[in-house]
């Protein structure tokens, strides 16, 4: 079995030490909580539900494609496949809360890695003042042509077609997100880069900065999934 089979095998990510929000910006304010719920109200989608309990319309052809197993709730909902480590967790919500559609939304996360004795790791400074890996929604598109997408956007670095066609899958399956719900969720891309040395960077779109870092240096600032992956990526380089 090779390091890719075995983390879709698992979960990957700890939830424990993933900032869950505590607000659901859902438009019609869907607010009814699992966390503490009997566990025949966890699948009722309007316990609690106040005035309204819109329903989704179009989750079956949205979701005809995702293969992750996954169940629904009486509402047609689905439920995150963590959903019963997800009720333990206070703030947990229902609904779309921050993201674009119900279940899992697909991400794309470029590792990029230099191929130098010492190698660099590129990363990207948020809004929020963090720094993570360049990335974001997948939008259709490839996984590859996502990542490239990406990684031009935000780091104004342009991968050349040999870095493109020796690119490898990381990581292929859903991450702890700080914006996940009991009915939606992050499902990211992983893949890996491998340019030979670092070449000039700089920050756009949704980053503030762009810089290179070296492992003492990103150890000491990354956390969450995007340290999870890119502790894979290097274990794949070790392997």
């Amino acid at each position: 079995m090779t390091n890719l089979e075995k983390r879709e095998a698992v979960k990957a990510f700890s939830l424990a030490n993933i900032p869950i929000s505590l607000a659901n910006h859902d438009p019609y304010a869907r607010i009814q909580r699992y966390h503490g719920l009997p566990g025949e109200d966890i699948l009722d989608p309007c316990y609690f539900a106040g005035q309204h309990c819109e329903l989704p319309t179009d989750i079956s052809s949205q979701l005809a494609d995702y293969d992750y197993k996954f169940g629904y709730d009486l509402a047609g909902r689905p439920l995150h496949p963590w959903i019963n480590e997800l009720i333990k967790v206070s703030g947990v919500v229902t609904g779309t809360g921050e993201y674009w559609l119900w279940g899992p939304n697909e991400t794309v996360d470029p590792v990029i890695i230099t191929c130098e004795p010492e190698p660099k790791l590129l990363l990207i400074m948020r809004r929020s003042g963090r720094w993570a890996l360049p990335g974001g929604f997948r939008e259709g598109m490839e996984v590859v042509d996502g990542c490239v997408k990406e990684t031009a956007e935000e780091t104004n670095l342009i991968l050349t077609q040999t870095e493109i066609d020796t690119a490898q899958t990381i990581y292929d399956g859903i991450v702890a997100d700080g914006r996940v719900t009991a009915n939606a969720w992050a499902h990211t891309h992983a893949m890996l880069f491998r340019p030979e040395a670092a070449r000039p960077v700089v920050g756009g779109d949704d980053a503030i900065d762009a810089r290179w870092f070296s492992t003492d240096e990103w150890q000491k600032i990354l956390g969450g999934s995007h340290r999870k992956i890119v502790e894979f990526a290097f274990e794949d380089l070790n392997t």
